[in-house]
């Protein structure tokens, strides 16, 4: 049984085809007849469709205020703000659009043959129904990008090559910046000219030498997208980035991204409950991989200027406090004094003999 949200489409789908069979060569009675049952299916459709809820009602509320106001309407306000991200909606759906046209392309072609009265009568009504159901979507998409009447977005999907590595924990899928939950990634910006942008983390290596751990970390993801086909799912319904959950699909095997990223030893916790990947981060730590290797602040504590600065200038000291990676790995003065001994608890007082 089809859900409520559905049968409205079901019933506008009924409806256009029983309007091209209304163009078939049937008695004139009976083309009346499939015409009004196609009229009474549409308008069935339209009150019980689903419609945007708006501070005017419905959309013959809108279409009335529009005609009161013109310019000054909900409608012309809206469509004035949106109409910039209407063609980043029209370039999501350009394939699909290419496909039904180059369809509809195919099918001219039978124009081409040699003409018949009744042949031409079933094909005429088929295309020009199959080019106004083209044209009405692409309107009709257009129009509600325009208007701002899209929800939000909870899947995401491309291909590992059409993927933006950010970080190591942080993509980007066309305009929309997703953000992997359940870890935090050593930090990484691109590159300034000829200079590493200093808010590129790095680690301090045993032998004393830095390496750019933010940067392998990002090279690392997208090793792990290339070749692949990216899914993520919104785990949230309003953030910025978006917060999501990433499987890869590649050479035929499905893992989770952030998991993997976590095994590879190229990220802590993050402050977000779940997902929780506390058994692969453990596992990375205890066996020294990625930026467990090395010496370094957490990703959130490297994202602090101070203590950012103060790693790079090696005044350990000055920040011993701070939530290190490898603190083991790192020089003694980062290494946070021990607690001062608790005092010892005062000797009980004794009573006067009377």
């Amino acid at each position: 049984m089809l859900t409520p949200d559905y049968q409205p489409f079901a019933l506008l789908g009924a409806a256009l085809v029983i309007f091209f069979f209304s163009t078939r060569s049937l008695p004139l009675g009976m083309r009346v007849l499939a015409w009004l049952v196609g009229a009474g299916l549409t308008i069935a459709a339209w009150f019980g469709g689903p419609m945007v809820p708006t501070d005017f009602g419905d959309l013959v509320g809108l279409l009335g205020d529009m005609a009161r106001r013109g310019r000054e309407s909900a409608i012309a306000e809206a469509f004035g703000r949106n109409l910039a991200t209407a063609p980043q909606s029209l370039n999501a759906t350009f394939d699909i659009v290419l496909l039904a046209v180059a369809g509809l392309g195919l099918l001219s072609l039978f124009g081409f043959a040699p003409r018949r009265d009744d042949g031409e009568r079933s094909e005429r009504p088929l295309l020009v129904g199959l080019f106004g159901m083209v044209l009405g979507a692409i309107l009709s998409l257009a129009a509600a990008s325009a208007l701002g009447f899209f929800p939000t977005r909870t899947a995401y999907f491309a291909r590992g090559e059409d993927v933006a590595v950010v970080s190591g924990d942080m993509l980007r899928m066309g305009d929309v910046t997703l953000q992997l939950a359940g870890i935090d990634a050593p930090e990484f910006y691109p590159q300034r000219e000829s200079a590493r942008d200093p808010r590129t983390q790095t680690c301090l290596q045993a032998e004393g030498g830095e390496s750019a751990c933010g940067e392998a970390a990002m090279k690392a993801v997208a090793e792990l997208v290339q070749g692949g086909m990216v899914f993520c799912t919104r785990l949230l319904a309003a953030s910025a980035p978006v917060l999501v959950q990433c499987r890869v699909r590649k050479g035929g095997a499905t893992f989770d991204l952030a998991a993997r990223t976590a095994s590879l030893g190229f990220a802590a916790a993050s402050e977000d409950a779940a997902p929780d990947y506390a058994r692969e981060i453990s596992a990375a730590e205890s066996a020294g991989r990625g930026f467990w290797s090395a010496c370094s602040l957490s990703p959130a504590a490297w994202r602090n200027p101070r203590l950012r600065e103060a790693f790079r200038a090696r005044k350990f000291e000055e920040i011993a406090a701070a939530d290190f990676v490898g603190r083991e790995r790192c020089p003694a003065s980062a290494t946070p004094p021990p607690p001062p001994p608790a005092p010892e608890p005062p000797a009980p007082r004794r009573r006067r003999a009377d």
